[in-house]
């Protein structure tokens, strides 16, 4: 969770975002998916007068079955907004 309270009101104003979580397993039908590191976000919320803009990224791995061989593997995710 973060607080914008300190620029909710001062437009123009930023607000750095760095956070870590862990996160549980993503259920996904009949597989259970889980996260092997932990959500990393970084990014910056700006007032941009009635709005509030989000900008950032999010890492983190999870690890996956390979259905042709059935060795787990580890895959890196990125997300960028």
């Amino acid at each position: 969770m973060v607080n914008v309270s300190r620029i909710w009101k001062d437009k123009g104003a930023s607000l750095p975002i760095e956070l870590e979580e862990e996160v549980e397993p993503l259920e996904a039908g009949e597989e259970t998916i889980p996260f092997v590191e932990p959500w990393r976000v970084t990014g910056e919320i700006t007032n941009a007068g009635r709005v509030l803009v989000a900008k950032g990224r999010l890492t983190t791995a999870v690890e996956l079955t390979c259905h042709r061989c059935l060795q787990r593997f580890r895959h890196p995710i990125t997300v960028i907004w």
